[in-house]
């Protein structure tokens, strides 16, 4: 945001620059000299509530144009009475943060996928040892009710031997 010049042109909530390091002084579009003023109203609400809390306050990471992803942090100023007398403000460039966020998100995302996976196939392969040997008997069971199966066929048994 540009800074307005003194005084503020109309009420609102305006923060006074005492010394501004976001650009160069021959930055005349982003850089705020000594005594200028910058309608604050729209800043993040870690900067209100700073002014609530009196203490150090940090944003989420936002996306501002022209200047990325930001992270920006709010420190107090007080005076010896404990009332809030100034405040630091320092944006930092969030880039590499927010692509670290993005990509832990996403393997979260596939070690997901992959356990679920997983599961799903062991659980597909124990059923499978399960119900093919009950199938098999059972097969040979319903031959016998029914009365055409062969009496003296054994039905394997499929066990470990015993130790």
């Amino acid at each position: 945001m540009a800074a307005v010049p003194n005084p503020p042109p109309e009420p609102g909530i305006y923060y006074q620059y005492i010394i501004d390091g976001s650009a160069s002084p021959d930055d005349e579009e982003n850089f705020s000299p000594l005594g200028s003023q910058e309608d604050v109203s729209e800043y993040d609400s870690a900067f209100f509530r700073l002014l609530k809390t009196k203490q150090e306050e940090v944003s989420e990471i936002v996306w501002q144009e022209g200047w990325g992803w930001v992270l920006s942090v709010y420190s107090p100023i007080l005076n010896s009475r404990g009332d809030l007398a100034g405040i630091i403000g320092c944006d930092f460039n969030a880039g590499e943060l927010h692509a670290a966020i993005i990509n832990q998100m996403i393997e979260g995302i596939v070690l997901s996928i992959s356990f679920i996976l997983a599961g799903l196939l062991l659980e597909f392969i124990f059923l499978r040892m399960i119900f093919i040997p009950l199938q098999k008997a059972g097969a040979s069971m319903e031959e016998i009710a029914a009365g055409e199966g062969d009496l003296t066929a054994a039905i394997p048994a499929i066990t470990k031997p015993a130790k």
